[in-house]
């Protein structure tokens, strides 16, 4: 981390720079680590209405993989790592769900969709299910100002939504990371 001056611009325990929104923290218990490989490899857009982006440090897939595996070990959070049942019933009833709830007005999935939130196309390679389950159920415990609206949704509901969001990958499809 030092190396590649990763508190410039991220913050661990509300210490580092502020230019990035994505503290590290418990950044082990929301990105699968394969993904941040890749990512670290060749960053990209999440949010596609966020001017700032993570700097292209050409690291070798070793590196990256070194990296990857250092945020995995050590910046997690053990209410994160609990197991979520996912299954193609509750991913469809998910589907409905992110209909109803308008949540394409701000995400893009399968490139249609607003701007205001994180493409969620490629969720199921990217995110865990514990971080998506524990966003659902109450976003602004995780970041206060949050635009994402807290919906009060059900248990079951935060499962079907978690399957659904568990079954989107752009990966599947040959797209990048």
């Amino acid at each position: 981390m030092a190396r590649y001056r990763c508190l410039s611009c991220h913050q661990v325990a509300g210490s580092g720079g502020t230019l990035s929104t994505v503290p590290l923290d418990r950044i082990g218990s929301q990105l699968q680590r394969a993904y941040v490989t890749s990512y670290l490899q060749r960053p990209g857009a999440v949010r596609v209405s966020v001017e700032e982006r993570m700097p292209q440090f050409n690291m070798t897939e070793a590196e990256a993989r070194v990296l990857a595996d250092y945020l995995a070990t050590v910046f997690v959070d053990d209410a994160l790592e609990q197991p979520i049942p996912l299954d193609a019933e509750a991913a469809r009833r998910g589907a409905q769900l992110f209909a109803t709830l308008g949540c394409r007005a701000c995400h893009i999935v399968g490139g249609r969709g607003g701007y205001v939130g994180p493409d969620l196309s490629d969720t199921g390679r990217r995110l865990k299910p514990g971080w998506i389950a524990a966003w659902l159920s109450d976003p602004a415990k995780w970041k206060p100002g949050t635009l994402e609206p807290n919906h009060g949704l059900k248990p079951d509901e935060v499962r079907a939504l978690t399957s659904y969001l568990m079954s989107l990958s752009t990966a599947r499809q040959g797209g990048a990371p």
